[in-house]
């Protein structure tokens, strides 16, 4: 927990994005991975705000897959919106209230 922290508060204090991936979000088996809460809340709690969403697609079908749970975990967590980038520049998205 004390290296993630580090990185975490390394990645903040160079105002990098956190990227939440969500091919990762569920196991194989369906269930939640439950210790990305814990990073999220702790990136949250150490002034962290900017989170983009990737769905490591390779094909159009998994083009933005498991994003709606993704959004669900990150307001649990205590954010508000999500990035992106246009033009290596950071654009804030407002989640859905709800």
């Amino acid at each position: 927990e004390d290296k993630i922290c580090r990185i975490l508060e390394k990645i903040i204090k160079r105002n990098i994005a956190l990227e939440l991936n969500t091919v990762y979000l569920k196991s194989r088996e369906g269930q939640y991975n439950f210790s990305l809460d814990k990073i999220l809340s702790l990136y949250k709690h150490l002034g962290g705000n900017m989170v983009t969403l990737g769905s490591d697609a390779h094909n159009r079908n998994d083009v933005a897959r498991n994003f709606a749970d993704a959004t669900s975990l990150l307001k649990v967590c205590g954010f508000d919106s999500v990035y992106y980038f246009e033009n290596r520049r950071p654009k804030k998205i407002m989640l859905e209230k709800g």
